[in-house]
């Protein structure tokens, strides 16, 4: 009887940060973190931890020189301040991910970060 091998696959590369702009902090987690269909969450707080309703969260991300096109998010809210968006990546890179967060309608903040997808 012959053995076989373990299929080989990419390991998940989640990439994960946090971002602060004033007394508003995003936490982000990007998985799996490679080519392929990935998931974005991201939930907002205040340095004491509080959550202030967000009104509106948008998630794009860019690929810095390169002529592939931006991606959009479909976001949902998960609950209370955390959203999760999904979308499929298909080249590999160091992309630029945007958020922009909305409290409500007359105020937003933008925060960026570069991700690495394998």
């Amino acid at each position: 009887m012959l053995s076989q091998s373990p299929e080989v696959t990419a390991a998940n590369a989640v990439f994960s940060t946090q971002l602060v702009d004033g007394d508003m902090i995003a936490s982000i987690a990007v998985t799996p973190g490679r080519v392929g269909n990935n998931e974005i969450h991201v939930t907002i707080s205040t340095p004491g931890g509080s959550l202030s309703p967000v009104d509106n969260i948008t998630m794009r991300l860019t690929l810095p020189g390169s002529e592939v096109p931006t991606i959009t998010a479909a976001v949902s809210e998960l609950g209370p301040n955390h959203f999760v968006g999904t979308l499929s990546i298909l080249t590999p890179g160091t992309w630029n991910l945007e958020i922009l967060v909305q409290p409500d309608p007359s105020t937003s903040t933008r925060f960026s970060t570069d991700v690495p997808i394998s």
